[in-house]
C-alpha cells in the first residue's frame, strides 16, 4: 500500500467558556491522569460572558496511506475507502467527527476514535461505490492420511473452505483492493500467499485491480480432524486404495488381509453355527411330535408296527442331534482360537500418522 504524496493534517480542538479567541495561536500540552486524559492550555484565551468557542490545541502533519478495504462482514459488496495512519502527535487524539480533504478535494466524513500516541488509526470515511466485490464460498471434505492402532483406523479429514473474491472495478485508473478475511480458529492457510499484513482476528491480502476490469483472489483454509473406524469393518477395496494413495505399505496392507481373511472365517462359522442351530430346534420340535405319536399308538396289531417307525425316526434325530452338538461345540472352539491370534495380531499392529502433502 503506497503512502499518499502529502501528509495528513490532523487537528484537535476543545470547547472553552472563555473569551473570544479571534485567530489566536493556541498550543496545549498533555498528560495521563490514569485512565483519563489531560490537556493543559498554554496561551491565554477569554470569550465574552455566556458566549463559548472551539479552542484548537493540537495542528500536526501525518504520514499516511490511503486504502480501500473490504471486509464482507461489515459491507458485502463495496469496499470501502480509508486512511491508515500513526498518532505521532504525542498527545492523545479524543473520539470526534472529522472532514476529509484529499488535494483541497472533499473526500468524506469520518469519526475518529479514541487514539493514544503512537497508536495506529483506521480511518473509514467513504464507500467506493465504482468496485464491487463479490464474495463465493464453498467447502469440501478430503482424507489426506490415516494412522492405525490395533483394532482402530482413524483417518484424517482435511476441511478444506475456499473463498473467491471477484473484484469488478468501473473506475478509469487502477486501484488496489484490500481483502479482510477472517483467521478461522484451528485452520491454516493452504494453496494462498502469505497475507501481507495480519491482526488477531483478520487477514489483510492487497489485490491490484485493474482499470474497467474483474479479477479474483481465492483464499483457501484448512482444518484437520480425525474419524474412527473399526479397522476389519473396512473392505479390503478401501484398503487398496489407501495402499494406492501411498498411506499403507504393501507389508501392512498384506497383514491386514490375513486379519480380514480370519473375521470372514469367524464369521462364516458363526452363521454356521447359527444355521446348525435353527435346524436343532426344528428337529427338537419334530421329535416332540414323534413322541406325541407314539404315545397315542398301540403296542399291538398294525399300530405296533407304525410305532416301531416312529421310534426309529426319533432314534436318527437322535444321532442327528449329537453330530450337530459336536459340529456346534468344534466351530465354537475354531472360533475361539482364531479370536485369540486376531487379538495378538491386532495388539501388534500400529501405523503412524500417513498425512501427505496439501491436499487441494
Amino acid at each position: 500500500m503506497a503512502s499518499a504524496p502529502a501528509a495528513l493534517s490532523v487537528a484537535t480542538a476543545g470547547r472553552a467558556s472563555l473569551a473570544d479567541v479571534g485567530q489566536q495561536s493556541i498550543a496545549a500540552t498533555g498528560s495521563d491522569l490514569g485512565e483519563l486524559f489531560q490537556y493543559q492550555v498554554v496561551a491565554p484565551v477569554t470569550v465574552g460572558r455566556g458566549a463559548s468557542a472551539l479552542v484548537p490545541i493540537l495542528t500536526a502533519q501525518l504520514p499516511y496511506r490511503r486504502e480501500l478495504l473490504f471486509n464482507q462482514q461489515k459491507l458485502p459488496q463495496h469496499p470501502v475507502a480509508a486512511l491508515r495512519f500513526t498518532n505521532d502527535t504525542g498527545l492523545v487524539l479524543e473520539r470526534g467527527p472529522v472532514t476529509v480533504l484529499e488535494d483541497g478535494q472533499y473526500r468524506g466524513e469520518a469519526v475518529i476514535p479514541f487514539t493514544k500516541g503512537g497508536s495506529g488509526v483506521f480511518l473509514a470515511f467513504a464507500v467506493e461505490l465504482g468496485v464491487t466485490v463479490r464474495p463465493a464460498s464453498s467447502a469440501r471434505t478430503e482424507t489426506a492420511g490415516l494412522r492405525i492402532e490395533r483394532a482402530l483406523l482413524w483417518t484424517k479429514q482435511a476441511r478444506v473452505i475456499e473463498t473467491a473474491y471477484r473484484i469488478a472495478s468501473d473506475l478509469e485508473a487502477a486501484e488496489s483492493v484490500t481483502i479482510e478475511h477472517p483467521i478461522r480458529p484451528g485452520h491454516e492457510l493452504l494453496a494462498t500467499r502469505p497475507p501481507d499484513e495480519q491482526t488477531a482476528d483478520w487477514y489483510r491480502w492487497v489485490v491490484p485491480c485493474p482499470p474497467q476490469s474483474a479479477t479474483t483472489f481465492v483464499v483457501m483454509q484448512r482444518a484437520f480432524e480425525w474419524q474412527q473406524h473399526e479397522l476389519l469393518d473396512l473392505s479390503y477395496d478401501a484398503l487398496r486404495d489407501f495402499l494406492a494413495r501411498r498411506w499403507l505399505d504393501g507389508t501392512t496392507l498384506e497383514r491386514i488381509r490375513a486379519l480380514l481373511q480370519d473375521r470372514q472365517a469367524i464369521a462364516r462359522n458363526t452363521q454356521e453355527v447359527a444355521d446348525l442351530q435353527a435346524e436343532r430346534d426344528r428337529i427338537y420340535q419334530r421329535e416332540e411330535q414323534l413322541r406325541k405319536n407314539l404315545a397315542a399308538l398301540s403296542t399291538t396289531g398294525q399300530e405296533a408296527a407304525l410305532r416301531q417307525h416312529v421310534f426309529t425316526q426319533l432314534q436318527v434325530s437322535e444321532g442327528r442331534l449329537e453330530a450337530l452338538d459336536r459340529r456346534i461345540d468344534a466351530l465354537h472352539e475354531h472360533n475361539r482360537q482364531r479370536q485369540a491370534s486376531l487379538g495378538a495380531a491386532l495388539d501388534g499392529l500400529v501405523v503412524d500418522d500417513t498425512s501427505v502433502a496439501p491436499v487441494g
